[in-house]
């Protein structure tokens, strides 16, 4: 693998690249030791580049229930508040709220 610097322009390119493969392929192909792989992949990204694709992701793991892209999410969100924040207003709209 290539390695750039952390924040030079190309390298962000290619993150973002990457998390567009990673989407496309993830939704096409729900294989579930290739989206382990990926989703380990997915870890390793930078917030700025996961963040672009963040809807996407969200609503794959809410379509695939208890998959390793789920568990993806969740950790990330304990790692980021942002990204969180941003999971949450994702989902806010599907949530199942009660009425009394």
């Amino acid at each position: 693998m290539l390695h750039f610097c952390r924040h030079s322009p190309v390298s962000q390119l290619l993150e973002i690249h990457f998390c567009a493969a990673i989407t496309q392929y993830l939704y096409q192909h729900p294989n579930s030791g290739v989206e382990d792989y990926l989703c380990n992949k997915l870890n390793e990204l930078p917030e700025p580049a996961i963040e672009q694709y963040l809807l996407q992701f969200v609503y794959l793991a809410a379509s695939r229930p208890g998959s390793a892209l789920e568990r993806t999410i969740i950790g990330l969100c304990a790692k980021s508040f942002v990204i969180a924040i941003k999971v949450l207003l994702a989902v806010w709209p599907c949530w199942p709220f009660t009425t009394s």
